[in-house]
């Protein structure tokens, strides 16, 4: 049915967004509007794009609502935030983790279990995913001799130098070492191996959790029928956008990084609890998940 609904829709979209104003630059909400504080926790990253995509195409406005980003959780009422630390899990922004292997040349005959008893890095910013990489090793049977963080700009010079065969970083951070290598390549995406898994979810409860997730929910449907240089003119507020930034889009989309909605399925909540081995610490998908608001909110999208 969802996948239905998306077919053919990229020129509903345009249009309903035309006629909504979301094509232009719009006018403050009124403030009459009321608002809403919502915590993210990784508030730049490419999985939390589609946040990015409602504010600037006006969507929250849409939905009649302000949204007021905030920078600490306590002052927060829904949170954007990877899975597993609070409840009722909402919906999913991101199914795949923003951690990829790379190393200095592509390998075409690589496998994870090759690096069984082998020291491995990773980049400081891959630590919100690092429970994820662990569990990814575990269930490929690699037992790293070490798992050592290391900020980017030492793991560029390492690079540079070829001190190191391989490491895990985040898309943007692979861009990165390509400049100091072009020949940089990716050997596994950290989400790749295990089917998607809801790594950034909508959690808490609040009156106006309905209109917020609609307003992802038409965020994420603009980036999935949309051109990665269209996404990322509206990121940019430019005609023509960096081409890292489309690059960055692509591969998100190409390897299905945002999903076709918001919705949660007892599929993927079960598929991330099985890969943590967490069955004895989180809740069953029927406690855990409150599907009705996402469910409802399928029914404002554009027919």
């Amino acid at each position: 049915m969802i996948s239905k609904r998306l077919q053919g829709t990229s020129l509903m979209l345009t249009m309903a967004l035309m006629m909504s104003g979301c094509g232009r630059s719009t006018a403050p909400p009124p403030p009459s509007y009321p608002s809403i504080k919502v915590y993210v926790q990784e508030p730049f990253s490419l999985p939390s794009l589609p946040l990015t995509v409602a504010q600037k195409l006006g969507l929250y406005a849409n939905q009649h609502i302000i949204v007021k980003w905030v920078s600490h959780p306590l002052n927060a009422s829904l949170w954007v935030e990877t899975a597993g630390s609070r409840y009722p899990i909402l919906g999913v922004v991101a199914q795949k983790p923003d951690a990829v292997l790379v190393a200095p040349r592509s390998d075409p005959h690589f496998r994870l279990h090759s690096l069984n008893h082998m020291p491995i890095a990773y980049s400081s910013a891959a630590l919100p995913w690092l429970a994820v990489i662990s569990s990814i090793f575990k269930a490929h049977h690699v037992v790293p001799s070490n798992l050592d963080a290391i900020p980017i700009n030492h793991l560029t010079a390492v690079w540079r130098s070829y001190e190191l065969p391989w490491a895990v970083v985040t898309l943007s951070e692979w861009q990165i070492l390509q400049k100091e290598d072009p020949k940089t390549s990716v050997l596994a995406w950290m989400g790749g191996s295990t089917g998607p898994i809801p790594a950034i979810v909508i959690v808490g409860k609040s009156p106006l959790a309905l209109p917020f997730l609609s307003a992802v929910n038409l965020a994420l449907w603009y980036i999935n029928t949309s051109s990665p240089r269209a996404v990322a003119s509206l990121v940019q507020n430019t005609n023509i956008p960096s081409t890292r930034e489309i690059k960055l889009i692509r591969l998100g989309q190409r390897y299905q990084m945002w999903p076709a909605t918001i919705v949660l399925s007892r599929s993927l909540y079960q598929r991330q609890v099985s890969l943590l081995e967490v069955q004895s610490t989180w809740p069953s998908y029927d406690i855990a998940v409150n599907r009705a608001v996402a469910s409802e909110a399928l029914n404002r999208l554009p027919r």
